[in-house]
């Protein structure tokens, strides 16, 4: 359904998969874990409201920012806050740790 995204994702080594994530003004997403320790999350910042809207890992607060991309481990407790008059969109590519060995982790 995206096949110019998928022409951009489909090499990275490790790839488990690769969503587009719409969160809508005025949401949060209460804090939780992910799955797996197997994998590192990447996002790619994409649509982000100017105000009012981020993403916390363990105690720390992280700012996306439009075309910059980030690296943590979603198996770290985190929450995602969305307070503004916009929606917040997001690339986020799951893929193997093992697979690869630079990155900046959070």
């Amino acid at each position: 359904m995206c096949p110019k995204t998928w022409d951009l994702v489909k090499d990275i080594p490790g790839l488990q998969t690769a969503s587009f994530s719409i969160l809508r003004y005025q949401t949060e997403i209460t804090p939780h874990t992910g799955f797996t320790d197997e994998v590192l999350r990447a996002h790619l910042a994409l649509k982000i409201p100017k105000e009012n809207c981020g993403l916390r890992i363990e105690n720390q607060e992280v700012k996306w920012v439009e075309g910059e991309a980030f690296v943590f481990n979603d198996r770290n407790l985190h929450s995602v806050f969305n307070l503004s008059s916009e929606s917040r969109i997001i690339l986020i590519i799951d893929f193997l740790k093992d697979a690869n060995s630079s990155e900046r982790s959070l």
